[in-house]
């Protein structure tokens, strides 16, 4: 039997399927059999840009770059064919994203006008240790990614955000943040019930209190924090008769 056109005769839906449990970057291999399973690649919902998939950080900065651009303009002629009708899953992972401020905000607004739910923006470096080598090379987030209304998942790393502007945090159900700034954190906390960050700073704990009894968890690791000192009680009771803990990890 010919495997071209035993392919051929697959159901789409049954193409799909098989597309959809593979990894996003070996799916999109499967794209090249055919003009049929390239359009059906092109309606995943879950998608994922990995700049460490295209670049080699290894290399030397000339090399690194030229990668790095080919990266950005494929990731925005995928975009351009997508024909789904929403988008479960959107992760995008690029180092250095201000030397491709435009495209970015693009490729977020595309995740906004697709209704995400679980959104991954990561635009740290490997090489990161310090804060300080971060907080000058943060992206600084555009007015669409606010306006979102389905987001339940966000994890946002080396990003400008700012917690009060976000339109409806009550959907969230999981938090994660690293490589950030996180001073205005009593608008999440009050609506998420749980609160992951790593690698912060300026954290701002001074409004932490008992009363806020929508907190079931909340872990910060390796962070700085906006006040030089705050009393917080070590457990506290949550609206469904849970035990809470604040954990502090140095």
């Amino acid at each position: 039997m010919n495997p071209r056109r035993s392919q051929e005769s697959l159901p789409d839906l049954i193409i799909f399927l098989i597309i959809s449990s593979l990894p996003f970057k070996e799916a999109m291999k499967m794209s090249l059999v055919s003009k049929r399973w390239g359009s059906l690649c092109h309606k995943m919902t879950n998608i994922a840009f990995k700049e460490s998939e295209f670049v080699k950080f290894s290399d030397d900065e000339q090399t690194k770059s030229v990668a790095r651009a080919s990266f950005v303009r494929y990731m925005l002629k995928w975009v351009v064919y997508f024909t789904g009708e929403e988008i479960k899953s959107f992760k995008l992972y690029l180092s250095k994203p201000v030397e491709f401020a435009t495209e970015v905000m693009s490729l977020i607004d595309f995740t906004v006008s697709n209704h995400v739910k679980n959104l991954d923006l990561d635009f740290s470096y490997p090489s990161w240790i310090t804060k300080t080598e971060a907080e000058t090379r943060v992206f600084q987030l555009p007015e669409s990614f606010y306006n979102q209304t389905n987001l339940e998942s966000l994890k946002l790393f080396a990003c400008g955000f700012d917690p009060s502007r976000l339109a409806k945090t009550c959907s969230l159900k999981t938090l994660s943040f690293g490589w950030i700034q996180l001073r205005d954190i009593m608008s999440l906390i009050l609506k998420c019930p749980l609160l992951e960050s790593q690698n912060c700073w300026d954290v701002g704990l001074e409004k932490i209190t008992e009363n806020n009894n929508r907190l079931r968890e909340l872990v910060f690791k390796n962070c700085d924090f906006g006040v030089d000192y705050t009393t917080l009680d070590s457990t506290f009771r949550s609206s469904s008769t849970q035990v809470g803990f604040i954990t502090f990890n140095s």
